[in-house]
């Protein structure tokens, strides 16, 4: 009777433990089965705006400086183009056999170099582009062009500078323009209710302001407002291509 009684107590004791575990997987099941519902129904439409985000990058672009001109309708200041040699970073496998490559037919000075080097390696993580040398000469351009075949990763493309047409005459009337400080540049983010992330520049010396005279003056009207491009990324935030570039 005893026995018995113990095996109806053992048998209890399992059925509860039994009942306990199905509980415990029942609930488990059920978290399973609704986070299943919320990544594919109910968080669909956000988890996927959400991805989209991170597949691609947006890149301000400087605005081209409004041109001055007189009552006549003749040019007083006009952006004038200058022409850089651009590297691809992360296509080069020996920047020391570019550099030396390269230097046969442009020079390249010391800071030209350091800036270089310092910036490599960081250009190349996220296929950036890197200026190697700004406004070349007509000597440097042509001389490149007639060797470029052996430089697939290396391009001359245009930047711009700002120049008067009668520098010694209205110098002091027209003014001049500099470059940007951060905090200036984040002021000028938040004037047109942007952001300050990655841009690419026009200009050979990157942002330019005005600082004295016309260009001062009308700089919120000279300045222009920036495009943006948008670029399709890796996971690592590679570029890997350009996807639409728009006007603000």
């Amino acid at each position: 009777m005893i026995e018995l009684e113990e095996r109806n107590l053992e048998k209890k004791s399992f059925f509860n433990r039994l009942v306990l575990i199905y509980f415990f997987f029942g609930i488990l099941f059920s978290f399973f089965i609704y986070q299943t519902y919320s990544l594919q129904v109910s968080s669909f439409s956000e988890y996927t705006s959400a991805s989209l985000k991170n597949k691609t990058r947006d890149m301000l672009v400087q605005p081209a400086r409004g041109i001055i001109y007189d009552r006549s309708g003749n040019i007083l200041v006009n952006n004038v183009p200058s022409y850089s040699l651009i590297i691809k970073p992360w296509k080069i496998e020996s920047l020391d056999s570019f550099i030396s490559s390269i230097g046969k037919i442009i020079s390249l000075n010391e800071k030209e170099m350091n800036y270089v080097n310092e910036n490599f390696k960081k250009k190349a993580a996220y296929n950036r582009e890197l200026t190697v040398k700004s406004n070349l000469t007509s000597e440097e351009i042509a001389k490149f062009e007639v060797r470029s075949y052996k430089y697939p990763n290396a391009f001359i493309d245009v930047r711009y500078s700002r120049q008067s047409k009668y520098p010694d005459l209205f110098s002091h009337a027209i003014g001049y323009v500099g470059g940007v400080s951060n905090d200036q540049l984040s002021e000028i983010f938040s004037e047109q209710k942007l952001k300050q992330i990655e841009t690419l520049y026009k200009y050979s010396n990157g942002y330019l302001i005005g600082k004295t005279g016309i260009e001062y003056t009308y700089d919120n009207l000279l300045r222009g407002s920036f495009g943006k491009k948008t670029y399709e990324v890796d996971a690592a935030g590679r570029f890997l291509r350009e996807l639409e570039y728009n006007l603000l």
